[in-house]
């Protein structure tokens, strides 16, 4: 059938072709490969063969050739009558197929066509699925709503779709008797305690790694039952959050190769295998206070063999095998230091990164949202296929590149971000592309924001003027809505009203919080000059404050773990706080920017704002401030909650004013060259805001919901690539001698 597929796409009258000009080639044409003539064509050639082979319509990553439905979303190829036509596309009698119960399956092949029952299941094999069979003339009833009828359900009056009936004797797991006594399901999987393999936590799975009959969600993290972290074949993002204080293992008190460092405190075993060549990312979140907990990559616990070790970030290329990741304690002069820490693992098959091997995000169609950190240095990179991009053809990307790939099966947004500042010599840009023809979306230096519409694109990270050198890559995707369930505005919103009424017009001045902030068990310290503050710890406390009563009011404490108290107490490159600022080193552009690299929000544009979200304002004058956003403002100072074309202007709520007349307050900020008429008397005014689309003079985004924030390389702690090299003690040389070799040789 592909053959055949094949052969009808090679029939094609005409078939367009990228990089030869706007015209149509026939498959007749001299620059058709097969009858090429290069001294005619020249590089024609290739490139249309290229795009014909690579050519993907409908973004379901089935090339149009081989695809049997080219121009509509079918990754499932499904081909119900065998005709070689995907049921997609499928027509009855001539006209486009009906689906009546949108199931996908067309109403003539459908065996139940006015029921949603995209499996088809048909329990007796009578042609007339189950969703729509009868049972004696009547129509089947489904007791336990778990899409089987009640004359075929095995437990028809609890839930079991599965029906599974682990001893064969007809009667459902789900209705199971043991030893007389209707069974009992303490973790609600669906399995009785007494046939699970992991009765107090919830497993529908029951995968178990070792095959020792416990269940892999009741491991202990021992070496005898570590924690297992299952790879799949594209690979696994998975987190832990731990504490060794509540370890009871402490078998390794040192590794190869680092017997200096102590070790012997209490730690947790993982174990994964994999099956490929892969690259492996691990990154422990910042550590409490008094918190020292390192990770090792094992390839073998007998004999002890290590891959790597860190105290906070790993990145390695892996063979095939089984290894072992300890997050162990360390032991300073003597005293142990467990306590509770992050674990982020990330494993992917390892691809050249080439137009043959791109390193793909995502398995399949991206989820959204999700989020990808990438690290390597374009020194390594084997593809060098571009040296310009069209409409930047002055910009000589020269160097070696990586080829990124992806595919959205549903709109989205799309932020990717190179981590600044690069190291000393290197310089490397973004490019974010529809093809590799290439047809560019756009360039950056260092960060692309885009919202996208379904279909297969690709990220190239690209060396200018041959300046190699290491990266760190984020690349984030998430849902085009602004509001609901998923964005936090309601609680900033409550915030600021908490603010208004409690520490409202204390004073303006310095970067001090009003007030102590808690932060879980810790507290973000106010500052010397409280109750004075400013815009940028303005905004950080009002972020704060709603974080604090959000845990309050849902119990969710781990909104404190995402980023630790010390994140928010300085402006320094790596805390969020330094990232609110508007500091062109680190690539921050103001709160926006800084919610989107901790994975924390999204930059989105102004007419996209609803009351809730942030804004960071540039002046004519040349001064910024950073404000919570409340409403859009008409000229008649009329408040709207969502953006019209007669809008000039905007409330906000921020710290401004003197040490004496100012503090937290609300303001009416007006684009330069607008007016705005009937505002209260009292109220405060800016009146030459500059109005533009450019997210460097006017950032403008949201803050998500706990449930929906991401760990990026920020948020994991990763340390910036300008961060300084850390050399073990017994590393460290004079003359090519090592301090160890020099003592253990008599050298004083």
């Amino acid at each position: 059938m592909r053959r055949n597929l094949l052969a009808l796409a090679l029939s094609a009258v005409f078939v367009a072709a990228h990089g030869c000009g706007d015209e149509l080639i026939s498959l007749n044409d001299p620059c058709a490969k097969e009858h090429c003539d290069v001294s005619v064509c020249g590089d024609k050639c290739e490139e249309f063969w290229l795009d014909f082979l690579n050519r993907d319509s409908d973004g379901d990553t089935i090339p149009d050739y081989l695809d049997n439905c080219p121009n509509v979303y079918n990754p499932d190829q499904k081909d119900s009558n065998g005709n070689g036509i995907g049921d997609a596309c499928e027509e009855d009698n001539g006209e486009k197929w009906v689906d009546t119960d949108g199931d996908t399956v067309p109403d003539h092949l459908d065996n139940c066509p006015t029921i949603y029952n995209p499996d088809q299941k048909d329990s007796n094999g009578n042609g007339i699925g189950d969703a729509c069979e009868e049972d004696n003339g009547e129509k089947w009833v489904d007791t336990d709503g778990d899409t089987v009828p009640d004359h075929l359900d095995n437990c028809p009056t609890v839930y079991n779709p599965d029906q599974k009936d682990s001893n064969g004797n007809g009667i459902g797991d789900a209705c199971e008797e043991d030893d007389g006594e209707e069974w009992i399901d303490t973790d609600g999987d669906t399995i009785p305690d007494h046939l699970d393999n992991c009765p107090t936590v919830y497993n529908p799975d029951q995968a178990d790694f070792n095959n020792d009959g416990r269940g892999d969600a009741c491991a202990a993290g021992t070496q005898d039952d570590p924690f297992v972290i299952s790879v799949g074949d594209c690979g696994v993002t998975y987190r832990d959050v731990n504490d060794t204080s509540k370890s009871t293992s402490s078998l390794i008190d040192a590794y190869p190769g680092f017997l200096h460092l102590d070790e012997s405190g209490p730690e947790f075993y993982y174990i994964f295998k994999v099956t490929k060549t892969s690259r492996i990312d691990i990154s422990l979140d910042a550590e409490p206070a008094g918190v020292d907990v390192d990770i090792h990559l094992l390839s073998s616990l007998s004999p002890l063999t290590l891959v790597a070790r860190a105290d906070r970030v790993i990145s390695q290329v892996i063979s095939p095998g089984t290894y072992w990741i300890v997050a162990d304690t360390y032991v300073s002069n003597g005293k142990p230091m467990p306590g509770k820490y992050g674990l982020n693992v990330t494993i992917t098959p390892n691809a050249a990164g080439t137009k043959d091997d791109p390193i793909l995000i995502g398995c399949g169609p991206v989820t959204v949202p999700s989020a990808f950190i990438d690290q390597r240095s374009t020194v390594d990179a084997t593809s060098n296929i571009f040296t310009t991009y069209p409409g930047h053809e002055n910009l000589l990307q020269n160097g070696p590149e990586y080829i990124y790939k992806f595919t959205l099966r549903e709109k989205a947004r799309f932020h990717a971000n190179l981590r600044t500042p690069e190291p000393s010599g290197t310089d490397i840009d973004l490019h974010l592309l529809a093809d590799l023809a290439p047809t560019l979306i756009a360039r950056s230096d260092n960060r692309i924001w885009r919202t996208l519409d379904p279909g297969t694109y690709y990220l190239v990270l690209d060396t200018y003027q041959n300046k190699r050198g290491r990266f760190i890559l984020d690349v984030q995707f998430r849902p085009v809505a602004v509001t609901g369930a998923h964005t936090f505005n309601d609680y900033i919103l409550k915030a600021v009203d908490h603010l208004e009424a409690n520490w409202a017009r204390r004073g303006y001045g310095s970067s001090a919080y009003t007030h102590d902030l808690p932060y879980g068990t810790s507290v973000v310290q106010k500052g010397p000059l409280a109750p004075l503050t400013m815009c940028v710890a303005a905004v950080a406390e009002t972020i704060l404050v709603a974080m604090d009563i959000y845990a309050k009011e849902t119990g969710d404490t781990s909104v404190w773990d995402h980023l630790p108290a010390r994140s928010w107490a300085s402006q320094t490159d790596t805390n969020i706080k330094g990232h609110i600022w508007v500091k062109s080193s680190i690539n921050a552009g103001g709160t926006s920017d800084a919610l989107t690299v901790f994975g924390m929000g999204m930059t989105v544009p102004f007419e996209e704002l609803v009351p809730g979200s942030f804004v960071n304002l540039n002046r004519t004058g040349g001064t910024g401030h950073a404000v919570v956003f409340l409403s859009f403002l008409d000229t008649n100072c009329n408040e709207y909650s969502h953006y019209r074309s007669d809008v000039v202007g905007f409330k906000y709520y921020s710290s401004q004013g003197t040490a004496t007349n100012g503090g937290f307050d609300y303001r009416y900020a007006v684009f330069d060259g607008k007016t705005v008429n009937n505002c209260p008397a009292n109220a405060r005014r800016d009146t030459t805001v500059i109005r533009t689309d450019r997210q460097n003079y006017l950032n403008t985004g949201i803050m998500y919901h706990p449930s929906a924030w991401l760990k990026t390389s920020l948020a994991s702690s990763i340390p910036s690539l300008t961060a300084p090299i850390v050399i073990p003690f017994d590393e460290i040389k004079f003359d090519g001698v090592t301090i160890d070799d020099a003592w253990e040789g008599g050298i004083p």
